[in-house]
């Protein structure tokens, strides 16, 4: 899936699969730290975009950790 189109929720995503938790990566992600936590919410319950693009991230971490582990193994 290729980046978001709405950069905010793009962060938010990216955030996300870096391990913070909701609220902060709504705050990361420019929205208003007094509302971040409700909009997290929503975002993560409503947009099956930003799941699926937290889905792809995370694939992808996994194939470059795999990938680099391989890698390693080879050279030994």
């Amino acid at each position: 899936m290729p980046p978001l189109r709405n950069p905010r929720h793009e962060r938010f995503a990216q955030e996300l699969a870096k391990g913070k938790t909701q609220e902060e990566a709504a705050i990361e992600a420019g929205y208003a730290p007094k509302f971040a936590r409700g909009t997290a919410s929503r975002l993560m319950h409503t947009n099956v975009e930003i799941q699926g693009r937290i889905h792809d991230i995370n694939n992808q971490i996994v194939e470059i950790s795999t990938w680099n582990a391989a890698k390693v193994l080879i050279r030994l």
